[in-house]
């Protein structure tokens, strides 16, 4: 920028001539000629073609965002050095005419002229020069999305990397869909959006078509006021420490949970791997690292009538059917979706008893542990948080299949609050980012973006895991240690040294969390 006013600056190159860039950069490449000084072009914005008036805009603009509806241009230069920007300046770059400044005035209810370093200023639609109509969107703050609308309406633009594809890495990356069968179905609606004819010969720096609607939220329009939420939700959640402080973890309860076990085997993956067996020994090595290096209360839901707690340095574990969850009566396991809610029973249970013995409601955290099947190309540790928004108000299970159990007799009925999820979802999500950190501290391979989640999708549908849904614990998680149905995960989770890395990552951020 010069003063107010943008000028850019072009010169030759090894296979360009000044004749060339001329035609190439100007809107009337007849008058290349006015704009030679020092062999090389520079050329007043009013005078660019519209590629080179928005490559100019991105440049020096690059945090400008878009909508279907508007350009949303960020102050950026607001010094007298730089050359302060103004309404009608802005209005000129964007629009054309320095008049239009009135409208865009009104359409930002402004008050005054004088505008400010980092105010957003939104330029109707209506209002906008062709380049910026027809881009539909600068780069979104993601660095790689562009938003954009055809005749079948508005998508979000991405261009394939090199060794990229849709199913491993587009799909994985900017929607919520990891499970294999939802893969693969996204997969082909981004295919047919896009128009391509061979989905295996899919050339790096080929632009792929993602139907907005398959899009996770923080990878929406600016625009959409979901995102928008999402990213208050994740500013907040940021800002967010244990009120108070636990040195040696004293004073902290941590409740542990592994998945499956006795009739049900969790996931059997490759390898003949069976998800209990391996996330029991990961559970039974975080409570013996709690016990020995803190001060934590430690309680389990579940046991191995023939191992106990021991920690089990192997790579293949026998194949029993003794592990009992530690209801009153046990329960054998032998249908999954109650051992589910018995599981969530028993947790909430554990937690009224601490509070009646005093502890903080804060300082008690549960953690379950399992092992996903996933797209079989995805790796790494993935971690669920509650879901404020996708959680029931009010669940109860009153089946004669459960009235047996003390656990449920005790509250058959759990309630909260909107504002109770939203808060556990918080101090969660919190401790969730944190165990992310942890576990790349211990060098420890984390899924694909975003590696912390608030619920899971399954044959398209959105659902909490009900451990976490009706959980009355404000600090919970469920950690899959692993992709089962990828090779390289299965031979990770067989290893007692990364086991007992997972282990370690764990128990050292949860000191980190509350010291």
């Amino acid at each position: 920028m010069d003063g107010r006013d943008i000028r850019v600056e072009v010169e030759k190159t090894s296979d360009k001539n000044i004749i060339e860039l001329g035609k190439e950069v100007l809107e009337h490449s007849s008058r290349w000629r006015d704009f030679v000084r020092d062999n090389k072009l520079t050329v007043p914005y009013e005078d660019l073609s519209d590629e080179y008036k928005l490559l100019a805009i991105r440049a020096l603009f690059p945090k400008d965002a878009s909508s279907p509806d508007e350009w949303v241009h960020v102050v950026t230069f607001a010094d007298a050095a730089q050359g302060r920007e103004t309404l009608w300046q802005i209005a000129t770059w964007f629009t054309g005419r320095g008049t239009t400044c009135g409208a865009i005035k009104q359409h930002n209810d402004l008050r005054a002229d004088t505008i400010y370093h980092g105010q957003k200023i939104k330029i109707a639609r209506s209002l906008l020069l062709p380049p910026f109509v027809e881009s539909a969107s600068p780069v979104s703050e993601d660095g790689e999305l562009v938003f954009k609308r055809d005749s079948k309406g508005e998508y979000a633009a991405y261009k394939l990397k090199k060794g990229e594809s849709v199913h491993g890495n587009v799909v994985p990356h900017f929607t919520d869909m990891v499970d294999e069968k939802d893969v693969l179905w996204a997969s082909r609606q981004i295919i047919k959006r896009s128009g391509i004819r061979d989905p295996e010969k899919i050339p790096a720096g080929a632009e792929v078509k993602i139907p907005t609607d398959l899009l996770s939220t923080k990878y929406r329009p600016p625009s959409d006021p979901n995102r928008a939420s999402y990213e208050a939700f994740e500013a907040e959640t940021e800002k967010y420490q244990p009120e108070q402080k636990a040195k040696g973890l004293a004073g902290v309860a941590v409740i542990l949970d592994a998945g499956h076990g006795g009739e049900d085997p969790g996931t059997i993956g490759k390898l003949d791997t069976h998800e209990d067996d391996y996330v029991y020994d990961i559970m039974c090595r975080v409570k013996r690292l709690l016990e020995q290096k803190t001060q934590a209360c430690v309680y389990v839901t579940i046991v191995d009538q023939s191992t106990k707690y021991s920690v089990l340095d192997v790579t293949e574990f026998d194949m029993d059917k003794d592990e009992f969850l530690l209801t009153t009566p046990q329960y054998s396991n032998a249908n999954p979706g109650i051992s589910a809610n018995l599981r969530w029973y028993l947790a909430n249970s554990i937690y009224r008893r601490l509070l009646r013995e005093g502890f903080d409601k804060e300082k008690i955290v549960f953690s379950s542990f399992h092992a996903d099947s996933l797209y079989s190309s995805l790796r790494g540790l993935m971690v669920y948080v509650p879901s404020a928004h996708h959680c029931d108000g009010k669940n109860s299970n009153n089946g004669l299949e459960y009235a047996r159990y003390k656990e449920v007799q005790e509250k058959p009925t759990v309630r909260s609050s909107l504002t109770q999820r939203r808060r556990s979802e918080m101090v969660s999500r919190s401790f969730a980012s944190q165990l992310i950190m942890g576990f790349h501290r211990k060098s420890l391979r984390v899924h694909n973006e975003p590696p912390v989640r608030g619920y899971v999708v399954r044959d398209r549908r959105i659902y909490v895991p009900a451990i976490l849904r009706h959980n009355e614990i404000p600090v919970k998680v469920l950690v899959e240690v692993v992709n089962l149905n990828n090779l390289t995960d299965c031979k990770l989770l067989r290893s007692p040294e990364f086991r007992e890395r997972v282990a370690e990552a764990y128990v050292e951020t949860l000191q980190k969390f509350y010291e």
